[in-house]
């Protein structure tokens, strides 16, 4: 392979790499993915489903307890609540955790694949056989393998935050029309309280990888791309050194014109794709900066998160009241109670009645 071939081929496949957190980053600075792709669409919806399979288990495991606690009415209890509980098992406390991480897990796994279903066309992915190059030189593989899995992890951590996010809003959306469409009382109140519950315990999850999440491919890359910056000033200056060795030997007549032309000709454009590397790293490292921006601006909206995950629950605290008064109400409504005292009416005495008290009918 000649040198102009191999260095149009090693700046191309950084291009491939560079070009995919480009889009992620102009997305996530606006609506990540666009908010409209099928792709995303088919994931989370797919991901709803089992999202409200694991929420319904939850839901189902911390009110199913045989707690004493007078906090422990059937449909009102929180899984954070139910931790505070004195007279659970432990058992309780692993199957809330392991539901929880379940749900975080489906999170990281559509951000996963979604990130893996949008790649470029320059390096495609297999679940079996890992990451195949397409295009690629066999020599920049290795070089180039840590830079995808790095953007990879980078623009998953940023895709999970944007999947956690539409879970939350897309779960409550269904759940609020499920209760407004129905025109049964007791289905309502089942659905406002299943609503409040399940969006308190999503938001919850969500404030949990709010908190943890941050960019997992930075380090590698900050790093990848010190090095590429120091191994590039390197070789420009010994291209430099090369250039002038070859006026030099140019002028003392033991190199032709037309190798020192080609030489030069050469080295030109090695400088000029070697500085092109360098530009395409700086356009890089300015994205991984803009993912991070976003990240931080989304970190602060966990405290809107937090307030409406606080008002879910008292929402269902607000609810269980609701509820209790409907229960009894039927049972001290005074319209009710003077219908049953006009009920009580005495038995009439009339003759027919009063020979039938006697026995018999008397002689006149």
């Amino acid at each position: 392979m000649g040198i102009r071939t191999l260095g149009f081929s090693l700046l191309l496949g950084l291009w491939i790499i560079v070009a995919p957190a480009q889009q992620s980053a102009d997305t996530v600075a606006g609506e990540p993915d666009g908010g409209g792709s099928p792709v995303l669409r088919d994931r989370l919806t797919a991901a709803e489903r089992i999202a409200r399979e694991e929420l319904e288990r939850l839901h189902e495991a911390v009110n199913s307890t045989d707690s004493g606690d007078e906090r422990n009415i059937d449909g009102f209890v929180l899984s954070t609540e139910v931790r505070s509980f004195e007279d659970i098992p432990d058992s309780i406390d692993r199957e809330i955790d392991l539901i929880r991480n379940n749900i975080r897990g489906l999170i990281f796994q559509v951000a996963t694949d979604i990130e893996r279903t949008a790649a470029s066309p320059g390096a495609s992915y297999d679940s079996e056989t890992g990451l195949r190059y397409q295009g690629l030189p066999a020599e920049a593989v290795a070089k180039y393998q840590n830079i995808v899995n790095a953007k990879e992890l980078n623009n998953v951590s940023v895709r999970s935050v944007q999947v956690a996010i539409q879970l939350l809003a897309t779960i409550n959306q269904d759940l609020m029309r499920d209760a407004r469409e129905t025109t049964d009382v007791q289905n309502k109140r089942r659905l406002y309280i299943t609503q409040a519950a399940y969006i308190y315990e999503m938001a919850d999850i969500v404030l949990a990888i709010l908190d943890d999440i941050r960019l997992a491919g930075r380090d590698t890359l900050e790093r990848l791309a010190a090095e590429h910056q120091q191994r590039v000033r390197t070789r420009l200056a010994d291209i430099e050194a090369e250039l002038i060795r070859v006026e030099s030997e140019h002028a003392a007549g033991r190199l032709s014109d037309r190798d020192a032309g080609n030489l030069q000709k050469s080295y030109q454009l090695i400088i000029a794709a070697n500085r092109t590397s360098l530009a395409a790293w700086d356009d890089l490292m300015s994205q991984v900066e803009r993912q991070q921006h976003w990240l931080e601006t989304m970190k602060q909206h966990a405290v809107s998160i937090e307030l409406k995950r606080n008002a879910a629950r008292h929402q269902l605290n607000t609810l269980r009241d609701i509820v209790l008064v409907g229960e009894i109400a039927p049972l001290i409504t005074m319209d009710d109670l003077v219908a049953t005292i006009q009920t009580v009416e005495l038995l009439e005495l009339d003759e027919a009645a009063v020979y039938s008290l006697l026995g018999f009918r008397p002689r006149r």
